[in-house]
């Protein structure tokens, strides 16, 4: 183990605190050191740069001094390596596994750990971990590699897959399969699996790969779009034939117990996925849409029970929750819309009471986490197993904590009230705006002003804002966009960041997501002002005395401590924010702020056309053109480009190459990565007579892949597209 790469107790991760103290101990003769930026990686550019050395350089400088190790770092990863840091503890500590030594491992950080971190990571390995210092950009690079890499390698087969199950016999036929594939999705391919088969593995394993919770597949512009909703946001992984996809859908059809050959009908499927290291529950929804089928896949349960520390709330919400699970009795409500967390709030209160000296009973429509020392039960509504049926029979199972998967309905709502008031603690989820309109929703579904002020102790309201990618986040700085500026001068923002991109977040800027919560708290003053029917604005003002924050100000504690950015808070919470933030600091923020997103498809539905050449003026020339022919067009001019092109603008419906322009190496790099499902089956026109020799031809010999001469002007290019659209 190696100290110096260990924080001492009281000392904090900051990477401008602990690149400053090296610096003073590189430099103690000079008394203007630099104020390092926050960001590990600008940091140490800053660092480096201050003393006029590359950050390797700098890196053996500081090494040096205290007594640390460093070690060259590998051109690629091991397979070792990449399972190794897809651990959040790992990815926590920022660190990239160089070798592995007898007995031990070696781990390349840019800053020191915390000790709780370090033996983490040591308990994660199952044996003891050195850890070696290395500049920050340098780790960044690797896993940046590793996750290209990795993939490709999962999605190599991909093409040959879809262009299989175009060519087969029978296009939209009914899929037979085995008694023992019935209901169960085995995701892992076996050699006696068709290609329908394949996709449709394919298809899962990514999902899951990705955090996805649900799969879209539907016509769009004539094909058939692949769609994975990843941290909230639909993003388009896929395009191809819509015979394909028929095929793929008729499948999903078969395994989940519906019916492949109706199409004309809405329908509802169940079946489980399984791979070599989990199972999950899958939900299946078809409905007949114009141009075909649209269909839904909800994956449950792939997700860990997380405690409240786990959601790393700001320290006044979090003492605030803590308080109202240490009630005896009464309601908590999670209010909030459709996918904000409201689930996974819920089940971090259950998991800090004790299971094992109270008796836990939940009813939830459908249960999303399996906990196993909780009775939890299913609504099934086809066989009289409704919300109320449910819970009139769990108030006579003794229970002492009684979860609702959601107060919908007035019998639900009444039944809950009187538990309540009875003696148990109920956690429930409601629709609703803010904690404070979920007054008038329980007025809706039959609960007096009264009785609310006297069952309910508490209401959680929130959203979930996508957290920044670690690897690619920049500190935001001038010039500053019109939001920035108006909060810097007005609310008090101080630091923020911007999401880059990069191939660790699937070129997003953001990878996972961070809640934000508002909670009011049922205290007797605001209780009175229930009992006797006050308006919403007066409780409103009330509760805000007594504690209780808006959203936007738990926002912006997420922006402060880097976890975020303005841009995606904006994106959440839109118009509510500016009201909000007008409300904390008594200012009115212009009208002209509030900037609403722009379409970026044309009116046909089809996707654009991605332009793949090194020199600008190429690039500009066939821009130009496309643009002529009413397309929408994305440039790249190099791997990185294209990279985060497919992955965060995959809606493409052509993609065009200029070899001219391109090395070989680059050129087949750059095919490479079209083996991913964003790219499989996106047909490619290749500009060939100026190109390398032979290599045209070594690229054309993939599916969906059109060779042609440069055209001279729009007249010869739209033909050349028309033909490579139809292959």
């Amino acid at each position: 183990m190696t100290p110096e790469l260990q924080l001492e107790p009281g000392q904090t991760a900051n990477a401008s605190a602990w690149l400053g103290r090296a610096l003073r101990r590189l430099k103690p003769e000079d008394d203007g050191l630099p104020d390092l930026p926050d960001q590990l990686e600008a940091a140490w550019d800053a660092a480096a740069a201050y003393c006029g050395m590359s950050t390797w350089q700098l890196c053996e400088a500081i090494a040096r001094q205290y007594g640390l190790p460093t070690v060259p770092l590998p051109a690629t990863l091991s397979a070792e390596a990449v399972a190794w840091m897809r651990s959040p503890v790992v990815i926590e500590a920022g660190a990239v596994l160089v070798r592995h030594a007898e007995g031990y491992l070696v781990a390349a950080v840019a800053q020191p750990v915390e000790p709780e971190v370090m033996q983490r990571l040591r308990f994660v390995s199952g044996m003891p971990v050195q850890l070696v210092l290395a500049p920050p950009a340098d780790l960044r690079l690797l896993r940046e590699s590793a996750a290209i890499h990795e993939r490709a390698s999962r999605r190599v087969s991909v093409s040959a897959a879809v262009d299989e199950v175009a060519h087969e016999d029978g296009r939209g036929a009914p899929v037979h399969m085995s008694e023992t594939d019935r209901g169960v999705f085995h995701i892992e391919d076996r050699e006696t699996d068709n290609a329908v088969v394949r996709l449709c593995n394919l298809m899962l394993r990514e999902a899951i790969l990705y955090g996805a919770s649900d799969i879209h597949l539907q016509p769009m512009g004539g094909d058939g779009v692949v769609r994975l909703r990843i941290d909230g946001l639909l993003r388009i992984q896929g395009r191809g034939p819509a015979s394909v996809m028929r095929r793929v859908i008729n499948r999903f059809k078969a395994v989940a117990g519906m019916d492949p050959t109706g199409h004309m009908r809405p329908q509802d499927g169940h079946a489980r996925v399984v791979s070599a290291t989990q199972a999950l529950d899958m939900r299946v929804s078809s409905l007949p849409v114009v141009g075909g089928e649209k269909m839904v896949l909800r994956l449950l349960g792939g997700h860990s029970v997380l405690h409240l520390d786990d959601l790393d709330l700001p320290e006044v919400e979090r003492q605030q929750v803590r308080n109202l699970i240490n009630a005896s009795m009464g309601v908590v409500l999670v209010a909030g819309p459709t996918g904000s967390g409201k689930t996974t709030t819920l089940y971090s209160l259950l998991a800090e009471k004790d299971a094992v000296e109270t008796n836990i009973v939940t009813v939830e429509d459908p249960v999303e986490i399996r906990m196993p020392r909780l009775a939890q039960t299913e609504v099934n509504s086809k066989s009289g197993l409704d919300f109320a049926n449910a819970l009139r029979s769990v108030v006579r199972q003794d229970p002492d904590i009684i979860l609702i998967g959601e107060v919908r309905d007035r019998e639900t709502a009444a039944i809950a009230m009187q538990a309540a008031i009875t003696g148990h603690l109920v956690f429930a989820s409601i629709h609703a705006n803010d904690a404070v309109s979920v007054l008038p929703r329980l007025t809706e579904l039959g609960v007096s002003p009264d009785l609310a002020g006297e069952a309910v102790r508490g209401i959680l309201s929130q959203r979930l804002l996508r957290a920044v990618c670690r690897a690619c986040a920049q500190p935001a700085q001038a010039p500053w966009t019109p939001a920035e500026a108006w909060l810097l001068a007005h609310a008090g923002l101080k630091a923020s960041l911007r999401a880059v991109g990069c191939a660790v977040c699937a070129g997003t800027g953001y990878k996972g997501r961070r809640s934000i919560l508002q909670v009011l708290t049922n205290t007797p003053a605001v209780a009175r002002l229930l009992d006797h029917g006050a308006p919403l604005s007066q409780v409103r003002e009330l509760a805000r005395q007594e504690g209780m924050r808006f959203l936007s100000e738990s926002a912006l504690d997420r922006v402060q401590r880097g976890q975020t950015t303005v841009q995606e808070v904006l994106r959440v919470m839109g118009t509510d924010f500016w009201r909000e933030i007008g409300v904390v600091t008594g200012r009115t923020p212009p009208v002209e702020l509030i900037d609403p997103p722009k379409l970026v498809r044309d009116d046909e539905g089809r996707g654009g056309v991605l332009v793949i050449a090194k020199t600008e003026r190429w690039r500009e020339k066939l821009s130009g053109w496309l643009r002529e022919l009413k397309w929408r067009v994305v440039t790249a001019s190099n791997e990185g480009e294209v990279l985060q092109a497919m992955m965060h603008d995959a809606d493409f419906s052509l993609v065009i190459l200029d070899l001219e322009t391109v090395d070989p190496e680059r050129a087949r790099a750059l095919f490479s990565m079209r083996q991913m499902l964003a790219g499989a089956v996106v047909p490619m026109l290749v500009f060939e007579d100026s190109g390398p020799p032979g290599l045209a031809q070594e690229l054309g010999q993939g599916p969906y892949v059109m060779l042609a001469l440069r055209p001279a002007g729009v007249g010869d290019l739209r033909p050349q597209i028309d033909r490579a659209l139809a292959m």
